[in-house]
C-alpha cells in the first residue's frame, strides 16, 4: 500500500527572540493499520492516514526569555514535539508507536500553550509542561471547542528531564505525568471522564556510534487503550565503514491491555507486540532510502495471525 505525505515549513522572525512557525501538510493513503485491513493498534506507518490533501498542521508563536533559558509557545501545535521525545526511539522509526508512548493520549496539533525552562547554571536539567485541546481535530482551528464549548476537554502534561554523562557518554532521562479530562467509553457502554498516567523515556549513548533507548508508560482510565507500554531498542550510527550518515536500528514495542477488554472483545489478548528493523541510507544530501521490516504479534491486541510487513520509506528534504 503506497502512502505519501508532504510538509512545507515556514518560519518568520518577529521581534527579538520571537518567531512564528507554520507547517502546511497534505497526504494520501491509509496504509495497512486500519480495521478493514490488518486491524493493528500499533501504528506502523506515521505517514499514513494524513486525512486531507492540504491543511495547516501547526501555527504557533514562540518567544524565548531569560537569555534563552525560558521558551514559551502558544497556538496550534503538537505538544509531543517537545514532550515525550527520545533521541533514538522517535520519528526515526517508520512506526509512530516508537515516536510516542501509546498510553499518552497526545492530542496532535491542537490549540494549546507550553513552557520549557532550561537553567543555564544546571544544563543537566530541564522542566517542561503545558496543555492542549483534546476535543479538537488537527483539521480545525479549535476556536469553537476551546472557547465556545461548555465541556472542558484538555490534556495537561508535565515533564522533568535529566542529562547526565557517564564516562563521557551522554544520556537523557525523562519523567512525565499527564491528565486528560476527555470522556471515554467503558466496557459496559457508559461514558466515564478523565484518565491519568505516567511515563519514562530514556536514551543513553553506549559508545560513539551505539545508542540505547528504553521507554515505559502506565495509564489508568480508558479500558480500550493500553494500560502499559514498553519499548526498547538500539541505534547504530555509521553501521558500515565509510557510511557516516547512514544508520541502523532495531526496536520493539509492547502494548499491554487490561483484562476488562475481554467483556467487549471476545478475542481480546493481553498484549500486542511490534518489532521493527530498518537501515537508513543517505543517498544524497536531500534524499534518504529506508528499507523496513515489521512484525506484529496479536495485531490489535486480538487473537489473530502474526503479521509481517516489508516496506521502504523514501524521504526528500530540501
Amino acid at each position: 500500500k503506497a502512502v505519501s505525505r508532504y510538509d512545507l515549513l515556514l518560519r518568520q522572525r518577529l521581534w527579538e527572540d520571537a518567531l512564528v512557525s507554520m507547517d502546511v501538510r497534505g497526504g494520501w493513503g491509509d496504509g495497512l493499520d486500519p480495521a478493514d485491513r490488518l486491524g493493528l493498534f500499533a501504528n506502523t506507518d506515521q505517514y499514513a492516514q494524513t486525512g486531507q490533501d492540504i491543511f495547516i498542521l501547526h501555527l504557533y508563536l514562540q518567544q524565548q526569555l531569560l537569555d534563552d533559558q525560558l521558551t514559551l509557545r502558544a497556538g496550534k501545535f503538537d505538544i509531543g514535539d517537545w514532550i515525550d521525545t527520545n533521541r533514538y526511539g522517535f520519528y526515526n522509526f517508520l512506526g509512530y508507536s516508537f515516536a510516542h508512548n501509546s498510553t499518552i493520549p497526545l492530542t496532535g496539533n491542537t490549540l494549546g500553550a507550553m513552557a520549557t525552562y532550561e537553567p543555564a547554571h544546571a544544563q543537566w536539567l530541564y522542566l517542561s509542561g503545558g496543555f492542549s485541546n483534546s476535543a479538537q481535530t488537527p483539521f480545525e482551528t479549535g476556536l469553537s471547542s476551546t472557547f465556545g464549548s461548555k465541556d472542558d476537554e484538555w490534556l495537561a502534561i508535565a515533564e522533568v528531564g535529566f542529562r547526565p554523562e557517564f564516562a563521557g557518554h551522554k544520556g537523557v532521562y525523562r519523567f512525565t505525568a499527564w491528565h486528560n479530562t476527555r470522556d471515554f467509553a467503558t466496557t459496559g457502554g457508559t461514558l466515564d471522564q478523565g484518565a491519568t498516567g505516567i511515563s519514562l523515556s530514556f536514551d543513553q549513548d553506549l559508545t560513539r556510534r551505539l545508542g540505547l533507548f528504553l521507554r515505559f508508560g502506565f495509564a489508568e482510565g480508558d479500558p480500550f487503550e493500553p494500560e502499559r507500554y514498553y519499548s526498547a531498542g538500539l541505534h547504530v550510527k555509521e553501521p558500515l565503514p565509510g557510511r557516516r550518515e547512514d544508520s541502523f536500528a532495531v526496536g520493539v514495542v509492547v502494548n499491554e491491555f487490561t483484562s476488562d477488554r475481554a467483556a467487549a472483545l471476545p478475542d481480546a489478548e493481553d498484549v500486542e507486540t511490534y518489532l521493527e528493523v530498518y537501515y537508513n541510507v543517505h543517498l544524497t544530501e536531500w534524499m534518504q532510502l529506508q528499507p523496513v521490516v515489521q512484525v506484529i504479534d496479536n495485531p490489535g491486541g486480538r487473537d489473530r495471525d502474526t503479521a509481517v510487513i516489508l516496506g521502504a520509506h523514501v524521504a526528500l528534504r530540501f
